[in-house]
Parts: C-alpha cells; structure tokens; sequence
C-alpha cells in the first residue's frame, strides 16, 4: 500500500508532486493537493493554506477519506485474480 494511499485512509490532507503516483490515488474528486515540483512558491503557500483555512483542511480529509474507502486489498485481491483467470483462459483457447 502506498504511503499516500495510508494518509487518505487516516483522513490525513495529502499533497504531493503532480507527476508521480499520487495522481491516481487523488483521483478526480481531488482528494489531494498536487503541486509542481519545483514551484516552491506553490509549496509554501499550500502549507500556509493548510495552516490558515481550517474547513479547507476538513473538506480535504473527508475526500481523502471518500477516495481511501475506493481502496482494498479484498478488491485488488478480486481484480488480480480476475485477470489472471482471463489469462489462463487465453491461454487454453490458443493451445
């Protein structure tokens, strides 16, 4: 499980660069706050942000917490073997 992915589950704001796999777990309800690597302006001021507007915090925790209740083992576990079975069926049919 991603670190990212263990945040969102706790209710924790999540911010993070925009190129990198928290893209995915933010997903589009914007559950995260992703920010360009190198804009260090963008970091401070979304630091400040979480340090002055509370209820943004808030609305951001309840996404996280939204997004996070998307996740699963028993589902990945339910996806995986899904295709794997689609796999082996393939298989069969080419032999």
């Amino acid at each position: 499980m991603k670190l990212s992915e263990i945040a969102g589950k706790l209710g924790c704001r999540v911010e993070g660069p925009a190129d990198t796999e928290i893209t995915g777990v933010a997903g589009i309800d914007h559950a995260a706050l992703l920010l360009d690597v190198a804009d260090e302006r963008a970091w401070v001021e979304a630091l400040r942000a979480a340090i002055e507007q509370p209820d943004q915090i808030k609305l951001m925790q309840q996404r996280a917490l939204a997004r996070a209740a998307q996740f699963s083992w028993k589902k990945t576990a339910h996806l995986t073997r899904e295709v794997y079975g689609n796999a082996v069926e393939r298989g069969r049919k080419k032999s």
